[in-house]
């Protein structure tokens, strides 16, 4: 192995730590805004239901990219990256005019 190799070096080139930073500041103002929505339903299932399904959505890869900021690792990286996009793209087309 070359010298200039370190394999203890977490995984963390410049383009992943953009995207991590994306979505986590997509996600934590997602996931307390859903929050939000559970604690003003006034014990509407609906609003309950909603909430909760967008909190368990979009806090998930919020606090995977922070481990990956934390730790570095493939896997935190493709669980937020994977699951952020889906969630970020699903609020995005929720708010298209119908």
């Amino acid at each position: 192995m070359p010298a200039s190799v370190n394999p203890t070096t977490p995984w963390r080139p410049a383009w992943a730590v953009v995207v991590a930073l994306v979505v986590l500041v997509a996600c934590i103002p997602l996931g307390f805004a859903f929050i939000r929505l559970i604690l003003l339903s006034n014990g509407d299932p609906v609003g309950l239901f909603v909430g909760g399904l967008g909190t368990l959505a979009t806090l998930p890869p919020a606090f995977a990219m922070i481990r990956y900021l934390a730790r570095g690792g493939r896997t935190a990286f493709a669980v937020g990256a994977i699951w952020g996009g889906l969630t970020i793209g699903m609020n995005l087309l929720a708010m298209l005019p119908h």
